[in-house]
């Protein structure tokens, strides 16, 4: 009895994401060979074992992990400072129309290509002239056994003055995005 109780606590507990990385594997969602071998050991050296990491971190859930709080302090941090200044804060969140057979790569590669058309029209410099900095771009996905896979970006603007309101963002950005996209635009004055 004691053996098996030493033993269970030398087991090491696995990390949600590398569980979902091997999950989005073994069904086939993630296909990309590089994201594929994310996580798995080589060794260079005799007792050497060192991890692959594949650096994608829109399609790896174990490499957006690795990057996630040095980013969501980087953005904490960015808030501050606009909003200390007087600024303000949207967040536009933009979805693409999608069918439930359509895979994640194709998807995913609709976003990127509609969300740089958007950052090339004039709509996106007009408001990018009101921004404090650089806006932030998070791509997410979420999957559903109803409608399958939703790609959606969001975007935060930092306004440098108080002289622009979420209703003048949305007719800047939402007719190019639905002529680009099919789908909609939402913003939020946060």
């Amino acid at each position: 009895m004691n053996n098996t109780l030493e033993t269970e606590k030398r087991k090491k507990e696995v990390p949600i994401p590398e569980l979902v990385h091997k999950s989005l594997v073994a069904h086939g969602i993630i296909t990309n060979p590089r994201v594929v071998k994310c996580g798995t050991y080589y060794s260079w050296e005799r007792h050497t074992k060192r991890r692959v990491k594949c650096g994608r971190i829109k399609e790896c859930p174990m490499c957006y992990e690795r990057t996630a709080d040095l980013k969501r302090h980087q953005i904490l941090e960015k808030q501050e400072e606009c909003l200390k200044g007087g600024g303000s804060l949207f967040l536009v969140t933009g979805t693409v129309r999608h069918k439930k057979t359509d895979s994640l790569k194709y998807l995913q590669d609709k976003l990127s290509n509609s969300v740089r058309k958007l950052k090339n029209q004039h709509g996106w410099r007009k408001i990018r002239e009101h921004s404090f900095m650089p806006p932030r771009t998070v791509y997410e996905t979420t999957y559903s056994e109803k409608n399958g896979f939703h790609p959606h970006v969001h975007m935060l603007f930092y306004a440098d003055n108080q002289n622009i309101n979420k209703t003048e963002i949305r007719n800047a950005l939402s007719p190019n995005w639905r002529n680009i996209t099919g789908a909609n635009l939402d913003v939020i004055n946060m």
